[in-house]
């Protein structure tokens, strides 16, 4: 059972009759093709029979309040003729069956077994048996922002693009055993994780994988995005588990061939489970005599393997709803990324549709301004924006760190690319064919990364979209995301367009979303912060380190052997003072000449050691704080290098004045009659 109705809102673009607030009175008189418009849907039906049915059993998703626009069928195309028949397992793609228990963590589940297929199908393994990785369904259920800590909530599948765009993960189960669904305590209805508290793991960036794309599908779609990434969640109506609509046998002793659902009258509620393959001619017939029109998609569940054919069973096609933003694909994976900036669009809390009505068929630019939320230096390695704009799109994306590059673009004149290229780096050019979100390499930049060296910086996209659409473009009024303002470029009466910010259009805080997603970096200076030059102590050391060798180590190691020309042999196994007098009147006679310049060498070198040391170890403290491990490793290596120059000066003193300046005392005290 459910107790708790998430609160969760997510607006998409319809056009209302909506115009925007003006930034000026003369702004009034302009023409309504320069005017910006934030447009919204209607509710998911979905969601309102939800509200409508509170204490109903539940499987663990619940319907999205809005729907997301999708993409037209024909924006994206694999290029080959798919075949009648595919089931994804063939290829190895797909992880071993897990069980979500008497938890509400489908949506979980489906999530994270589609990054599971893009880690194996990129070739990202494990030692793991079967190479998979397995993350942690828990930890992504308590890790998404302001959901309920009960795990019998239910969750939306969009919560992964929330989840991986802030960096929370994902996370192995093996690295955080506390969030295993099997160690969940409490009635059905109020299952937590004992131990864990909500409040102490918001934002805490725990991601050890990255994942950069959640794709928003059309059903007319799914073969397409199955076909090519092995797997995609999606959702549809589940009933009870002796419903009419499953064929004779279920309740998990169904075979291979006797295995199916088949459900056309749009009753239940929503059940979130991944597909995997698909087959045109398979006919499914239910209990109640319904037979589908042929066609059915072979659907990986989480309820252990146990149930239906080892944990997959066939869903006809009829059974999942057409026209509704209910199928997504996670993908895009690699390794780790430490911070992102952005204006949090994807917590879904008040995210709107962004349009300007001039810009159809026209490239529209955007802009985002970040302050840095770190001193550690760090790089920008992808860009990453939630696309709305239905149809392909391009994307062209500058980066600048001049704090007055608004005003330099606006007063400048000729091309806008040109003015760009003037005051920032372009460092990538994508297209998008699809709505959703989505995290892009720098493929404009030699190195693959653009380091960040001031305290602010800001990321402009000009977006193109296809003949006939408009660029549309995900907003929010949040403001639990990075510190910053966003802008957009509009035409102000008769002048040239210029960039605005969207504070100043709309005299309300809003933001885009164009973010910046980065790895921190030894190489690249944070701002307000001084590294020091390690090569400037390791030249004092050095200098220290010759004058010792020239006024006291070699002297030294002259005296050394001076001494050992004595005939040690001597002492021998003598026993009478007699002959231990005489040692000693023959260690007297040797001349060894003044020590005091070897003395004031060895004196000297250690306090100057000391003062290097000192220095340097402040040093390793900014390099360790900064994650600066390369400077890091340089202090160590010198601190090594003076523990040992030290070692040998403090011989030298002390062997001075012990044993040269008065050997056959030295022996004496040592000799055992």
């Amino acid at each position: 059972m459910l107790k708790k109705i998430l609160g969760f809102v997510l607006i998409v673009s319809l056009v209302l009759p909506q115009t925007a607030i003006t930034f000026a009175d003369e702004q009034k008189d302009a023409d309504i093709d320069n005017q910006l418009v934030i447009e919204k849907l209607a509710i998911n039906p979905d969601y309102q029979r939800y509200l409508d049915n509170p204490d109903d059993e539940r499987s663990g998703y619940v319907p999205t309040k809005y729907l997301f626009p999708t993409s037209n069928e024909s924006a994206r195309n694999t290029g080959e003729q798919l075949p009648a028949k595919f089931d994804a397992r063939t290829k190895g793609w797909i992880p071993p069956i897990r069980d979500q228990k008497r938890t509400g963590t489908c949506w979980a589940h489906a999530i994270m077994a589609c990054a599971e297929t893009a880690f194996k199908k990129k070739g990202d393994l494990t030692s793991a048996e079967g190479g998979f990785y397995d993350f942690s369904e828990g930890h992504l259920a308590y890790n998404t922002g302001d959901k309920d800590t009960d795990l019998n909530t239910g969750g939306y599948v969009i919560f992964g693009g929330m989840y991986f765009s802030k960096l929370n993960g994902p996370v192995t189960e093996e690295d955080y055993p506390q969030y295993s669904i099997s160690n969940a305590k409490g009635d059905t209805g109020n299952t937590t994780f004992e131990g864990v508290v909500f409040n102490e793991r918001a934002d805490k960036k725990d991601g050890s994988k990255y994942v950069g794309d959640m794709i928003v599908v059309n059903k007319s779609e799914i073969k397409k995005f199955v076909y090519e990434y092995g797997i995609l969640t999606a959702v549809y109506k589940d009933t009870a588990w002796n419903s009419e609509y499953w064929q004779e046998g279920y309740r998990g002793t169904l075979t291979q061939n006797q295995n199916g659902y088949h459900n056309p009258d749009d009753v239940g509620y929503a059940h979130a489970i991944a597909i995997v393959g698909w087959d045109d001619n398979k006919v499914i017939t239910n209990r109640k005599g319904q037979t589908s029109a042929g066609g059915a998609f072979l659907v990986r569940n989480s309820w252990g393997s146990r149930v239906g054919d080892h944990g997959y069973y066939w869903m006809s096609y009829e059974t999942f709803a057409d026209g509704e933003a209910n199928y997504f694909v996670y993908t895009n994976v690699g390794e780790k990324r430490d911070n992102v900036y952005q204006f949090n669009v994807m917590d879904f809390e008040t995210v709107t549709g962004m349009s300007v009505y001039d810009s159809v068929s026209k490239p529209q630019f955007i802009a985002n301004n970040y302050k840095r939320s770190t001193d550690k230096k760090e790089k920008i390695t992808d860009v990453a924006l939630f696309n709305m704009t239905v149809g392909p799109t391009d994307f062209e994306i500058w980066v600048t760190e001049d704090p007055d590059w608004a005003s330099k673009f606006n007063s400048g004149s000729g091309e806008k690319e040109d003015r760009l290229d003037k005051i920032g780096k372009k460092i990538a050019k994508f297209r998008l064919t699809s709505t959703g979100y989505f995290s892009r390499a720098l493929n404009l930049v030699d190195t693959g990364e653009y380091p960040l060296s001031k305290d602010g910086f800001t990321l402009i996209a000009k977006i193109t979209p296809s003949t006939g659409e408009e660029a549309r473009f995900a907003n929010t009024a949040s403001t639990k995301g990075s510190e910053g303002a966003s802008y957009i470029l509009l035409k102000h009466m008769s002048h040239e367009e210029q960039f605005i910010s969207l504070k100043q259009w709309q005299n309300k805080d809003i933001k885009l979303s164009l973010n910046a997603v980065t790895k921190y970096d030894s190489e690249t200076t944070p701002p307000s912060v001084t590294i020091p030059d390690t090569s400037v102590l390791k030249n004092e050391f050095e200098q220290v380190k010759a004058k010792f060798t020239s006024t006291a180590e070699k002297p030294f190691e002259n005296k050394m052997q001076e001494i050992n020309k004595l005939d040690m042999s001597d002492i021998g196994n003598a026993t009478d003072v007699a002959k231990l007098e005489e040692l000693k009147k023959k260690y007297s006679d040797l001349k060894i000449g003044d020590d005091s310049s070897i003395l004031s060498a060895a004196a000297e070198t250690k306090i100057r050691l000391a003062e290097i040391a000192a220095k340097n170890e402040e040093n390793k403290g900014v390099f360790e704080q900064h994650s600066l491990a390369d400077k890091k490793q340089e202090a160590e290596g010198l601190a090594a290098a003076i523990v040992e120059l030290k070692n040998t000066a403090c011989h030298s003193y002390n062997s001075i004045l012990v044993r040269h300046l008065n050997p056959p005392c030295q022996h004496y005290l040592s000799y055992s009659p």
